[in-house]
């Protein structure tokens, strides 16, 4: 038997060996409650709490990822996403990371190609000052020019 035989044999083991899985044996995924609101602007939010943990975790995903990049500004999505974090129209780069740091939160933003995500986490005590710093950096970004050759 030379190698092109065994390898259309091992193929063809490996489709009859999937083509035995049912999809009735596959797990379904099953969400905790949660509550979901559209907002006039078309935005979807979605609520999901769990009150035994301490923590609020928040995400926001756009539509504008490297597809989006007007033809020679490759890469405008992603140096965009780094510089969330770099200033706001109230925050220095240097006063947003000693905010984040002093609540011990995380924010994160990372650009893909069809979008870019957005998260932050921090304990609920500091509920007021997590959303304060998510939303500004979200709604007042200051896309400072001097920190984009950092990005």
């Amino acid at each position: 038997m030379n190698r092109h035989s065994s390898a259309m044999r091992f193929l063809l083991f490996v489709i009859l060996t999937l083509g035995v899985v049912s999809p009735a044996s596959a797990q379904t995924l099953k969400l905790p409650p949660h509550e979901k609101a559209v907002l006039k602007n078309g935005m979807t939010l979605l609520l999901m709490e769990k009150h035994g943990v301490p923590m609020v975790s928040l995400a926001a995903i756009v539509k504008a990822g490297s597809v989006t990049d007007p033809v020679g500004e490759e890469g405008l999505a992603s140096v965009g996403a780094g510089l969330l974090r770099k200033g706001t129209a109230k925050r220095s780069s240097q006063q947003f990371s000693e905010d984040l740091d002093f609540i011990g939160a995380r924010f994160d933003a990372d650009s893909g190609v069809d979008f870019t995500a957005i998260s932050g986490e921090f304990l609920s005590k500091d509920l007021d000052k997590g959303l304060d710093l998510f939303s500004d950096a979200v709604l007042h970004p200051s896309f400072p020019q001097a920190e984009s050759i950092n990005c």
